[in-house]
């Protein structure tokens, strides 16, 4: 045992010395925006990662790598081989969209993601959305629209089935929507007051207010014979 500590402490020196996300505190953030658009966010403490990827855009802060990427809607994002083993479930209502984020068994092999799940440990997944997060497994749920795991390893989000369920508000349409609400309703209010208006000029100079004068114009008519 004497004759190998050497040898395993030369082993342990030579581990830690080489270049590695090992001990990096990784966060993979995904934004589900109101206009159906989904972004993510890559940071990592070191530079770890090799700084071009196909569909990300990279940059500098301080000591940490930050890689982005945005997608137009989920189904653009469900296609993506470059992902975190995530699938995004939508039901589009139009004004709102009911999203589930499902957790899938199949292996990561590709770019960020798959360099991501093989090295990174101590990862922060965060999802926030631009309406309320309703069932979800998350560690902290902060202001009801962002969620956040804690993952001791990014191989533990493996297989995990329903991660959360949101509603995602389209804040543009709910806009126009609103816009054309206030207007049909003024229109309705303008519109009853100009009928009252109209029956009010009726009823006070109709033909039937004028009748019970004209006996009294005939009686003058007989006079003036």
């Amino acid at each position: 045992m004497k004759r190998c500590f050497p040898v395993l402490m030369l082993v342990a020196l030579i581990i830690l010395s080489l270049p590695s996300l090992a001990q990096a505190d990784a966060e993979w953030k995904i934004k589900l925006n109101g206009d159906r658009s989904v972004k993510e966010i890559v940071t990592l403490d070191k530079a770890g990662l090799q700084s071009e990827y196909p569909t990300w855009k990279a940059s500098q802060a301080g000591d940490k790598l930050v890689l982005t990427r945005s997608v137009s809607n989920a189904q653009t994002f469900n296609q993506e081989t470059d992902r975190l083993p995530l699938e995004l479930k939508v039901k589009d209502y139009g004004l709102w969209q009911n999203i589930e984020v499902h957790s899938l068994s199949t292996p990561v092999s590709a770019g960020v993601a798959a360099a991501f799940m093989n090295q990174v440990q101590g990862m922060r997944l965060i999802i926030q959305t631009s309406g309320p997060i309703g069932e979800n497994s998350a560690d902290s749920l902060a202001d009801g629209s962002t969620a956040t795991w804690q993952l001791k390893s990014p191989s533990s989000i493996y297989n995990e089935g329903i991660l959360m369920k949101a509603t995602v508000v389209d804040g543009f349409m709910m806009g126009i929507a609103l816009f054309l609400l206030a207007f049909i309703i003024i229109a309705i209010l303008f519109i009853r007051k100009i009928n009252k208006t109209h029956k009010l000029i009726e009823e006070e100079y109709s033909l039937e207010n004028l009748q019970p004068n004209a006996p009294d114009d005939q009686e003058e008519n007989e006079e003036d014979k």
